[in-house]
């Protein structure tokens, strides 16, 4: 669990720069959260440059974005199918790619 408490006065500052860089940075649409390069960056700048984390957690967080804007409550019907692929079909690999990764399978 991340203790923000826990930053040190550098990594705050760092924060703040982070964010204040992608503030000015366009956020495609929810629906299209898996193909939004804006979004990998900020994981990157906030997860691995700010807290220090293995970039082995940017493969699970990618298939959780996916599975994310495959929810009605988020694609709310919108036609952005990747390749030609189902809803039903992106959420299945989806969720297979995350259960082997979470699993160690």
């Amino acid at each position: 669990m991340l203790d923000l408490a826990a930053l040190s006065a550098a990594q705050i500052e760092q924060a703040e720069a982070v964010f204040g860089e992608f503030a000015a940075r366009g956020f495609l649409p929810a629906h299209q959260a898996c193909r939004d390069e804006t979004r990998r960056d900020l994981d990157r700048a906030a997860l691995i440059g700010l807290l220090g984390l293995d970039e082995e957690v940017l493969e699970p967080l990618a298939v959780l974005r996916e599975q994310w804007r495959s929810e009605p409550s988020v694609h709310g019907g919108k036609r952005d199918r990747r390749k030609g692929l189902s809803s039903q079909k992106s959420r299945t690999a989806a969720a297979s790619s995350f259960q082997v990764r979470v699993r160690g399978v």
